[in-house]
Order: C-alpha cells, then structure tokens, then sequence
C-alpha cells in the first residue's frame, strides 16, 4: 500500500503543478527564482527528450504507454515480491513520473515541462523538466543502485 501511495502523490503532485502553470503562465513565459538558479517556464513537449520526435506525436505517445504499461506490470510484480525497499521504491518513482507524463502525452498530445536550471555559458540547449522527468530519473537510479549492490543490502 505504502508504494500504491508513492505512486499516487507523485501522479497527483506533479499534474497539480502542471495545471497551475498553465493556468498561471503564458506559453515560454519565464520567471527566475532561488538566487536566479531556477527559472520556472510553460513549454508544451510535443515530443520526446528536448522535443524529439516532434512530428510524432502519435508514435511517441504510444511507445510511452507501451513503456508506462510495462513498468505498471513490472512494479505489480516487485510489489509482491522480496525485492527490497530501494528497488520498490526505485520503480514506484518510475512508475508515477511515467503515469503523469503519459496521462499529458495522451489527453493533451503535449506534456507541459515547467522548470529549468539557469546556466552560465551561453550556445547550449536550456532543458526544460517537470518533476515527473525527476522522479523517472531518480527513480531508475535507485533501482539501477539497488540492482548493483543487492548482494550488500539486506532485504
């Protein structure tokens, strides 16, 4: 039950977020907070990663349920086992952060990212996260830690 809840606060936190920014923010409106560090900014990712996949939209929402319902089946199937609290939890952050994006993949055919880090040097790309993308990474981190020292962590 404690990773069915992961899973919903990050799905449930992450698309109140999203509905305030668009409800908020005009489309590329940005504003720095924390010192200048972080700008907040709506941008609808018809895509992929940095917008890839732009053009297939269709492709790249069906290849993200596909990938969602394969961590939905996987995550069902580490919850009943004894795989320990870091890969349960690992996949239950995965898990939520692909719920929310492909839910936004889906029903709105975009998923609206809305932070990002301000950096220094000039001519790079600026990437544009939402903390579902946050979850997904560290939650493939724990997992990926979890799998390399399994044999030290107890269960």
């Amino acid at each position: 039950m404690f990773y069915l809840f992961i899973v919903a606060v990050i799905f449930v936190l992450d698309n109140r977020i999203k509905n305030h920014i668009e409800k908020n923010y005009k489309e590329n409106q940005t504003k720095k907070i924390c010192s200048d560090k972080i700008m907040i900014q709506r941008f609808h990712n018809t895509g992929a990663f940095l917008s890839s996949f732009k053009n297939a939209q269709k492709a790249v929402a069906a290849v993200s349920g596909f990938f969602t319902v394969f961590l939905g089946g996987l995550w069902t199937y580490m919850i009943t086992t004894r795989e320990g609290l870091l890969s349960k939890t690992g996949i239950s952050f995965m898990l939520g952060g692909a719920l929310s994006n492909t839910y936004d993949r889906i029903k709105k055919k975009y998923v609206v990212d809305y932070f990002s880090f301000v950096k220094k040097k000039k001519g790079r790309r600026r990437v544009i996260y939402n903390l579902s993308d946050w979850f997904i990474f560290i939650g493939s981190f724990l997992v990926v830690t979890a799998e390399i020292f399994k044999d030290f962590i107890k269960k």
